[in-house]
């Protein structure tokens, strides 16, 4: 019998897959410190975001991977909807061609990554503590009769399952669903995006608004973007009309996203080529700090640059 990995990843290797070049590796930045941008290695997904038995935990002496086979079964639904997105024609890279079905499951690989990642590890746990399983309306039921998880789910557990609740909180919303499925759309990059180990960014200026704006690199050529401040049909007409204003936005919005990305890792950036991450790497602080002069927050520069969509020239 093979023995089951120990490698549990955070950023599912079917994901971080769509970030890889021809040869399957990708170029790995550990941001040591703040200004720490020298170093690069190659790296294949099965080496990068993950940690040593991050899901494994002791019940009743036992050591358990229950959660990890649980995000195995979620990612095996929601992965060949990733590989149809990236098996479209450029040109088809857009929400109007996007079936109902496929953004529904990009947009919660969005907010299963958002609840998933290690940064967010303390704010699960206090929020365990606080939320049970009543709260969130979930229960077994058995015949006519309904119990609670709260004494069913062992407690070194209890975080991790509510991870995935909320995670699928949205869409038991069907307000805030519907909100957030009309403002969401998908931006097709010609140049290699980057990936980092917070890849979910939220715009979160209100802190009572659940579901702010985000974006979410889904591929090292595909954005998932939701604005609430913005039209998306709208700016989807804007970028049908392929003149070298176009093409001038593309490459602005281009650049404040890697901004935004590599701003907003812990620890990683990644890109499935050297030259742009190094590039971006050697510059970052340069452009960060020039930005900032201007008043505005370099890791927002992805929101404000498509805010501003109408009026850049």
């Amino acid at each position: 019998m093979n023995k089951e990995s120990s490698r549990h990843h955070y950023l599912p290797v079917f994901y971080i897959k769509n970030f890889c070049n021809s040869n399957g590796e990708i170029f790995i930045n550990d941001k040591l410190n703040d200004k720490n941008y020298g170093n690069i290695s190659r790296k294949v997904p099965k080496k990068i975001f993950f940690e040593w038995d991050g899901n494994t935990y002791n019940i009743n002496g036992v050591d358990s991977t229950i959660v990890e086979t649980l995000y195995g079964y979620l990612e095996d639904k929601i992965a060949p909807f990733l590989e149809k997105l990236n098996n479209l024609p450029e040109t088809e890279s857009a929400i109007n061609k996007i079936d109902v079905e496929t953004l529904r499951n990009l947009i919660f690989l969005g907010y299963l990554t958002k609840w998933r990642i290690p940064s967010n590890d303390e704010y699960v746990k206090k929020l365990d503590s606080e939320i049970s399983f009543d709260d969130l309306n979930i229960f077994v039921k058995e015949g006519d009769s309904l119990f609670s998880l709260n004494s069913l789910v062992y407690s070194e557990i209890s975080p991790e399952i509510k991870r995935m609740f909320f995670s699928a909180r949205l869409f038991k919303d069907s307000n805030s669903y519907s909100n957030v499925f009309k403002n969401t759309f998908i931006i097709y990059f010609p140049q290699p995006l980057f990936i980092n180990d917070n890849p979910f960014i939220e715009l979160q200026i209100d802190s009572e608004k659940e579901y702010p704006s985000f974006i979410f690199p889904l591929s090292s050529n595909h954005l998932l973007v939701h604005c609430d401040f913005i039209n998306k049909y709208e700016f989807i007409d804007f970028f049908k009309d392929e003149d070298e204003k176009y093409y001038r936005y593309l490459n602005y919005l281009y650049n404040c996203v890697l901004i935004t990305i590599m701003w907003h890792g812990k620890k990683y950036i990644g890109c499935e080529n050297r030259e742009p991450l190094s590039h971006m790497l050697s510059v970052v602080n340069e452009v960060s700090d020039k930005i900032e002069e201007k008043g505005v927050s370099a890791p927002y520069m992805a929101f404000n640059a498509l805010r501003n969509f109408r009026t850049f020239d």
